[in-house]
């Protein structure tokens, strides 16, 4: 595991799984899908990937509500991206989108990359509109050259879906062969 992944993991385990994990169901959830095969996807992640359920859980305890939907098309070489959606009632709300095209377990992957971005967001208080967000990643990430779109990554973002599709294959079910 690299470095900064390691790093936030530690920190990720230390504040974050003595929190009050709220059930999949629970409505102060803050990662949220209103697709039945989106929300099937993340208990999928939080039943397979000890790093995706830690991620679901510490956003529960942020001020960050994350709503998550499938795009048919993005742009050229963008798997998923996040974006600032508003801010209200002492709430920051975000926007993932994953294409829809993804093999479930890669899905399940860029959303945990998705999901490690809000919760830089949520540790950072003043985002609070698209272009702080934007001021943020130039701050604290690189910016990622693209084709007509400009977008930004973080290092330790970067290391998160691998490691999670990692957990994922060594957690595959088993199927029965009845």
């Amino acid at each position: 595991m690299r470095g900064c992944l390691r790093k936030m993991c530690v920190l990720l385990c230390t504040v974050a799984l003595p929190a009050a994990v709220h059930g999949a169901d629970a409505p102060e959830r803050h990662v949220r899908a209103v697709d039945a095969t989106m929300v099937a996807a993340i208990r999928d992640g939080e039943a397979r990937s000890v790093l995706f359920r830690t991620l679901v859980a510490a956003l529960d305890e942020s001020d960050v509500v994350v709503h998550i939907s499938y795009h048919d098309a993005l742009p050229p070489g963008v798997s998923a991206h996040v974006a600032f959606a508003g801010a209200g009632g002492g709430r920051r709300y975000l926007h993932v989108g994953i294409l829809r095209t993804l093999e479930p377990d890669r899905q399940i992957a860029m959303l945990g990359h998705e999901l490690f971005h809000a919760l830089e967001i949520a540790g950072a208080p003043d985002v609070v509109d698209a272009a702080t967000l934007a001021q943020f990643y130039a701050r604290i990430g690189y910016l990622v050259e693209g084709r007509g779109c400009t977008r930004y990554d973080s290092a330790p973002a970067r290391d998160v879906g691998p490691f999670i599709e990692r957990e994922l294959r060594a957690r595959r079910p088993k199927h029965s062969t009845e």
